[in-house]
């Protein structure tokens, strides 16, 4: 089963708001396409999406539907930071279904199994009730076609499989898988409902129980032929190959299905998923400027910019101080002095003894 990832999802992938029209979507990809033409296929995919009711509302759900921008802006953040700690206090108090959606992409993207309480926690909180009344107002003021209760009741349940997936792949990435279901599965605190059957239902397609092996050989010699004969391959085709709780879903299930599509997302790696989460961050501002905080582009273009003039005053230094040329001529004009201009040394002083000597009576002495 695949794992839910904001990746996916085309109000990502454009980025555009939860409230955008059909001409808005249609405004995003043209820009989109502009900016990143080898996307072109993938943006297309996403516009086809958004404007479809039922992938539309897939959408949505696997959105930051329930929150305020500046509560999306924090978590959206955090989730760009990488910081697990601060991710997980952003989590507190936020709304059941965005805190299901950011815990979930966190189990998958960071395989940490310290989400899996939230998650848990948001399952239980959810209500299909109050996320159908939310959704039609947004969609009022679009204006786009209202949903009942039941198609949101879907929706959940086919978010319920893709964060169970999430769930299963932080457990698989633990020392000890086992240990850490168990954990997640029992206490106060632990999976309840549809979320746990789902969980328990992946945990062992993934992991199976060892089945005990009979140790008595075969009495018949037929029956042991028979059992050491290789199994020819069953082929499995249609419905048959779905899940049977996808298969119960319908248009909605099909719809998540289409949305989490893992081949058609833009983001492959940890970077990209940074850069999209703070391109994101930009559908949730109040205004048509981007903000520094929101923008990597913008921080790049700043930083390079700043890397560009401290180069060139690098370069202006070194040229304005550089010494005489590193040359043979350079060093013999260093080294030669002329010798003409000055004036001659003076001669040594010399204090010679004064000597005498007695010739015949007479006294001579040097001068």
């Amino acid at each position: 089963m695949a794992a839910f990832s904001f990746a996916y999802n085309p109000f990502v992938i454009l980025p555009i708001s939860i409230r955008a029209s059909a001409r808005d979507v249609e405004d995003a990809f043209q820009k989109r396409v502009a900016a990143r033409p080898q996307d072109e296929a993938a943006l297309g995919r996403a516009r086809r999406l958004l404007l479809e009711p039922d992938s539309r509302l897939a959408a949505e759900i696997a959105w930051l539907i329930d929150v305020g921008p500046k509560e999306a802006v924090t978590l959206l953040g955090a989730m760009a930071g990488g910081n697990q700690a601060a991710l997980l206090d952003a989590l507190n108090n936020q709304p059941a279904l965005s805190k299901a959606n950011v815990a979930a992409d966190a189990c998958g993207r960071l395989k940490s199994a310290a989400f899996l309480r939230p998650l848990a926690a948001a399952h239980r909180a959810l209500d299909p009730t109050a996320l159908a009344t939310m959704i039609n107002e947004i969609h009022a003021a679009i204006p786009m076609t209202q949903v009942s209760a039941r198609q949101v009741e879907a929706a959940l349940r086919a978010i319920t499989m893709l964060h169970a997936g999430s769930a299963v792949e932080a457990i698989a990435a633990q020392v000890d898988p086992a240990f850490s279901f168990a954990a997640a599965t029992q206490g106060p605190d632990a999976a309840e409902g549809a979320f746990l059957e789902e969980l328990t239902s992946q945990f062992h397609r993934r992991f199976p129980p060892l089945e005990p092996q009979s140790l008595e050989p075969a009495n018949d010699p037929a029956e042991a032929e028979d059992s050491a004969a290789p199994s020819e391959p069953v082929a499995v085709t249609g419905e048959a190959m779905r899940y049977p709780s996808e298969v119960a879903l319908g248009a909605v299930g099909g719809a998540f299905a289409d949305v989490h599509a893992p081949e058609h997302a833009l983001m492959g790696d940890s970077g990209s998923m940074a850069s999209a989460f703070m391109d994101a961050q930009l559908i949730f501002s109040a205004h048509d400027r981007f903000d520094t905080y929101g923008n990597s582009r913008r921080v790049r273009k700043v930083l390079y910019v700043l890397g560009a003039s401290l180069a060139c005053v690098v370069v202006l230094v070194l040229v304005l101080t550089k010494g005489p040329p590193d040359s043979d001529a350079g060093n013999a004009s260093a080294r030669a002095v002329n010798y003409a201009m000055a004036p001659p040394p003076p001669p040594p002083v010399r204090h010679a003894k004064k000597e005498c000597v007695m010739v015949s009576g007479a006294s001579y002495c040097t001068q």
